[in-house]
C-alpha cells in the first residue's frame, strides 16, 4: 500500500461476510458513487482474505474472533492498534453497510476541525454519560486523536466505573471523551452534528428531512422500523425494485411505526421524570380524568400495573383492588393491595377501572363493555392516561430538551 498524504482521509467499510443483503449492496454502490474518489478500505475478518485477494480490494485483516459479534467490534475500535492501521490518514471515514451517503461534503467536515462526528443520539441512550454525539455506524474520526484516548481508556473506565457500558458501545466511549473537558476530544454540539448525519429524531431532524435538506449521511436506514422514514427519500437516488427487494429481508411482523417507536423510547424517560416532579400542572391534568373521590381497580398486575400503582401512589388516588386472572393460582407479593380474580360484583358505582396490560387488553375493554361499564367514565386503559399525561405537559418540555 503506497503511502499518502496525511491530508487524506480513508474511508473504512466493515465486512463481515462473502454475500451482501440488497441494503448492503445498495449502501455500496452508492458509497462508490458518491465517495468512490477517495481511497476505501475494507474491514474484514482474516478468513476472508481469500475474497478480497482475488478482487484485488484493498482490505485490513483482523482475527476471526474479533468481528465474530458487536461486542467484539466494539471492542476493537477501542483499541490504539486499530487506529494505526491508518497512521498515513488523518481521518477515516467509518461506513457500515446500513448507512447511505447522500453528498460528496468529506473534505468540509474533515476541515471542521472536530476529533470526531456521528449523528447525534436521544438523550435517552447513553444516560450513563450524559452524551449526545455521536454513532459510530456512519462517523468520521480523527486518527490521532482516537489513538490518543483509547490509550486512555482504562484510566476513563476507572474514572466513570463504566466499563463494561462503554466496551459495550464503543461510540458512547467517544461520546463521553467528547463531554469530559479533561479529555480535550472535540465534538459537535447535536444540532451542528445532525447535518452531518441522522439517525434518530433529535433536535427535529426527521421533521426536516427532505430531498432539498438532507445531511451529508444517514445510518440504520435499512432497519425495519426505518425504512418508510427513508424510503421516499431514497428513491430519488436508488432503483424502486432494488428498495422492494430491501423490504424482503425483513419479516412483516417487524414492521413498526417508527413514530410509535420514538413515543415508546421517549414516554419511558418521561414518565420517570414525571414521579420526581410533583407539581400541580400535573395534578389538574391528572384531576380531569382521574378524580380523588374515586377508588380505582387495576387490571393488571405486571410492569404496566407497576408504573399505574407508582402513579397513582404518588398522587393520591386510592387503589381498591387489582385485578389478576391468576391471583388464585400464586401467591402475590403485593402487601399494599387487595389482588383477587376480576369479577363484575365487586366493580361499584365509585370504582374507576384501569386496564393497565397490553397484551389482553382488547378483550378486558369487550368484558367491561359487556358489564355495562363505559370507556372514558367506568374504564380507561392506563396506556391513555399517561400518553395524555405526557402529551399535555411533558411533550413541549421533551420538545425543548430535543432542540438542544
Amino acid at each position: 500500500m503506497r503511502v499518502r498524504a496525511l491530508n487524506d482521509v480513508i474511508i473504512v467499510v466493515p465486512v463481515y461476510r462473502e454475500k451482501l443483503l440488497a441494503s448492503e449492496q445498495i449502501a455500496l454502490k452508492q458509497l462508490y458513487s458518491v465517495l468512490g474518489h477517495y481511497p476505501i478500505c475494507f474491514m474484514a475478518p482474516k478468513k476472508m482474505e481469500p475474497f478480497f485477494s482475488e478482487r484485488n480490494l484493498y482490505a485490513e485483516f483482523f482475527p476471526d474472533e474479533d468481528l465474530a459479534g458487536r461486542l467484539p467490534y466494539s471492542k476493537l475500535l477501542l483499541k490504539p492498534e486499530f487506529y494505526e492501521r491508518f497512521l498515513s490518514y488523518k481521518y477515516i471515514l467509518i461506513y457500515q453497510l446500513d448507512a447511505f451517503v447522500f453528498h460528496n461534503k468529506l473534505d468540509y467536515f474533515c476541515n471542521q476541525g472536530y476529533d470526531y462526528w456521528g449523528a447525534p443520539m436521544p438523550i435517552t441512550y447513553w444516560k450513563n454519560v450524559f452524551a449526545r454525539v455521536g454513532n459510530g455506524g456512519f462517523s468520521l474520526r480523527k486518527v490521532s486523536s482516537c489513538i490518543r484516548v483509547t490509550r486512555m481508556r482504562q484510566e476513563i473506565y476507572d474514572k466513570t466505573g463504566l466499563q463494561s457500558e462503554l466496551e459495550a458501545s464503543e461510540d458512547e466511549f467517544f461520546a463521553y471523551c467528547g463531554k469530559d473537558k479533561e479529555i480535550d476530544f472535540e465534538v459537535p454540539a447535536s444540532k451542528i452534528a445532525a447535518q452531518f448525519s441522522v439517525e434518530f429524531n433529535v433536535a427535529h431532524s426527521w421533521d426536516k428531512l427532505s430531498v432539498e435538506n438532507l445531511p451529508f449521511g444517514c445510518h440504520a436506514w435499512s432497519k425495519p422500523q426505518y425504512l418508510s422514514l427513508w424510503k421516499p427519500i431514497l428513491e430519488n437516488f436508488v432503483e424502486l425494485s432494488l428498495l422492494e427487494k430491501v423490504e424482503l429481508e425483513f419479516d412483516k411482523k417487524q414492521h413498526i411505526s417508527y413514530r410509535n417507536l420514538e413515543w415508546n423510547r421517549v414516554s419511558i424517560l418521561l414518565f420517570e421524570r414525571l414521579l420526581r416532579e410533583q407539581n400541580d400542572k400535573v395534578k389538574m391534568i391528572l384531576d380531569e380524568i382521574l378524580p380523588q373521590y374515586a377508588k380505582y381497580i387495576i387490571w393488571g398486575n405486571g410492569l404496566v400495573a407497576n408504573r399505574a400503582k407508582q402513579l397513582f401512589k404518588e398522587y393520591g388516588r386510592t387503589i381498591e383492588y387489582i385485578f389478576d386472572i391468576r391471583a388464585e393460582e400464586k401467591k402475590v407479593n403485593d402487601s399494599e393491595n387487595r389482588v383477587v380474580k376480576p369479577q363484575k360484583t365487586i366493580i361499584g358505582k365509585d370504582n374507576i377501572v384501569i386496564i393497565a396490560t397490553t397484551k389482553y387488553s382488547g378483550e378486558i375493554k369487550k368484558q367491561l363493555q359487556e358489564w355495562g361499564i363505559e370507556e372514558g367514565k367506568g374504564f380507561w386503559e392506563y396506556a391513555q392516561i399517561e400518553k395524555k399525561l405526557l402529551t399535555k405537559y411533558y411533550v413541549p418540555l421533551w420538545d425543548r430538551m430535543c432542540t438542544k
